[in-house]
């Protein structure tokens, strides 16, 4: 196996938005009580979910979009119009 993977997950994770080194598979419980494993995957810390720890470690926070950096549904900034 390549470097930076360690029994299938990916050693060298950063979140971009948060800083955290861990991060969960997404596992979604059915209405009939069973749970599956999702595609998606998770920060540990702030939550924000994507769907591939090596591409989202590169990503770089200074150049995300100011409207996903501040979430749906919150207050902008009054500088911004």
């Amino acid at each position: 196996m390549s470097e930076g993977w360690s029994n299938g997950r990916w050693t060298l994770f950063k979140c971009p938005l948060c800083g955290s080194r861990s991060y969960v598979q997404v596992r979604v419980q059915r209405s009939n009580g069973e749970w599956y494993t999702t595609e998606f995957f998770q920060c540990f810390d702030c939550s924000v979910m994507f769907k591939d720890p090596v591409l989202f470690s590169r990503c770089d926070s200074s150049r995300l979009d100011a409207e996903v950096l501040r979430g749906p549904g919150r207050v902008k900034p009054s500088d911004e119009t």
